[in-house]
């Protein structure tokens, strides 16, 4: 297992221009003083572990370091895969837990933000981390319930494999298979020469974290 905790490092001008609050504003005043006092309290951690894989995308089983999941999309992706890298990422369980306890609604959205920035720094050094040691090359992620094909429900034998690594990252599962804090990630990561992203496989129009388009024509190709 691989941990990685890193120093949380904002820029307080991007968080800004996030939260459209002009520079030379009181609003901005109070946003950069609720950031210089938080920021001690955000520590960015994630984990992962090179596992071995078996994908059999007829029936949707794949079987990570003998932890059995059930996705066809899933099975699709690692089928001609030997690896791959399951993780947990975010922004930390402190800041989380102080944001929980904030009364003022504005800061607790600017909070949301900070929060937000955590995990993505998280995020970037587990990418870092797993480059350095094992040079995959191009990779991309699924996580549970990103896709209807991959239900929440499967976070219960991700966390199983992962459980050293939640337990350093503070992450807390609840009934409903969400994750506290709030702003965390898991998934695995595996190589993928064409940058595949579950948004090719997503119908909602709206959302603000697409990064690509809805493609209909993936689903057939992945069950190929």
């Amino acid at each position: 297992m691989h941990c990685v905790e890193i120093s949380f490092s904002p820029n307080p001008a991007v968080l800004l221009d996030r939260l459209h609050l002009e520079a030379d504003s009181d609003e901005a005043e109070d946003f950069l003083a609720l950031l210089d006092r938080i920021k001690p309290l955000v520590h960015p951690r994630a984990a992962y572990l090179e596992s071995a894989v078996e994908a059999d995308r007829a029936s949707g089983r794949v079987v990570i370091d003998g932890v059995v999941f059930q996705s066809r999309i899933l099975a699709g992706n690692l089928k001609d895969q030997s690896v791959a890298w399951p993780h947990v990422a975010t922004c930390g369980r402190e800041v989380y837990e102080y944001a929980m306890a904030m009364p003022d609604p504005f800061e607790r959205y600017w909070l949301d933000e900070i929060m937000a920035e955590g995990l993505n720094q998280a995020r970037a050094e587990m990418l870092r981390s797993v480059e350095k040691q094992y040079s995959p090359g191009k990779v991309s992620t699924m996580g549970p319930g990103s896709l209807v094909e991959w239900p929440l429900e499967q976070q219960l034998p991700l966390f199983s494999l992962l459980a050293e690594g939640v337990a350093f990252c503070g992450i807390e599962l609840t009934d409903t298979m969400l994750m506290l804090p709030n702003k965390s990630i898991s998934g695995v990561l595996f190589r993928s020469e064409s940058g595949w992203e579950s948004c090719c496989l997503c119908q909602r129009e709206k959302c603000p974290n697409r990064r690509a388009k809805y493609d209909p024509k993936l689903v057939a190709a992945l069950d190929g």
